[in-house]
């Protein structure tokens, strides 16, 4: 209850202490670890704790939608800083492009011209 009311006060530092002091690491416990992380913008730490509390307590919707909430902003986070990743631009696509403008080369004896 202590923990809560922190949060909802918006006091992050004392629930994290809290939760901190407690030994037994619950579901319930993951979970308001998680929302203080979540908090903070810790948006990892709190999908791994989110995680640990529907693992420990599947059938709880509280903490499945904690879970999924934390993911759709984690992705929508690396949309914004990484933009089109994953979607054809990344390393393995470029490294396959010029393994295959390479193979064409070589293909005709090396003479061709370059393209750029």
């Amino acid at each position: 209850a202590e923990v809560r009311r922190a949060v909802q006060t918006g006091d992050l530092s004392r629930a994290d202490a809290l939760l901190d002091a407690m030994s037994n690491r619950s579901a319930e416990w993951h979970y308001w670890k998680g929302v203080v992380l979540q908090r903070k913008g810790w948006y990892e730490g709190a999908r791994q704790h989110y995680g640990t509390a529907c693992s420990m307590d599947p059938g709880n919707v509280d903490y499945a939608t904690a879970f999924n909430s934390v993911n759709n902003t984690a992705r929508g986070y690396g949309q914004q800083y990484y933009g089109n990743a994953g979607q054809g631009s990344d390393v393995c696509s470029i490294c396959g492009g010029l393994l295959c403008a390479d193979c064409c080369c070589e293909a005709c004896g090396g003479d061709c011209i370059p393209c750029c």
